[in-house]
């Protein structure tokens, strides 16, 4: 989705921008900067430690997580979306991490 040429608010070249996200000012990303975004909010989501909410094991597997802005419910938050799977009891839930910025 390409809205227009503007200023990159990550890396400061006029570019073609393909997203816009909204916190304390609204920030707009290159193609490149907003997959950076995506694949940092990935990464810290990849290291958040899991307990199963059925058994409590911590024995958890993260299943095709899967990054994006959300444009819909909260106006452009960076979201995971992941399903968690205990690999001890077999108990499967469904995982959204929202970012929204800073308050």
């Amino acid at each position: 989705m390409a809205y227009e040429k503007d200023t990159c608010s990550s890396c400061g070249k006029y570019t073609e921008i393909t997203a816009k996200v909204l916190e304390d000012v609204e920030k707009f990303y290159c193609k490149d900067c907003q997959e950076k975004e995506l694949r940092t909010v990935l990464e810290n989501f990849n290291q958040v430690n899991f307990n199963c909410i059925r058994c409590g094991s911590s024995n958890i597997t993260n299943d095709d997580a899967k990054t994006g802005i959300s444009l819909t419910d909260v106006p452009n938050a960076l979201y995971v979306n992941a399903f968690i799977t205990c690999n001890d009891c077999g108990h499967t839930v469904y995982v959204k991490m929202e970012d929204h910025g800073k308050k």
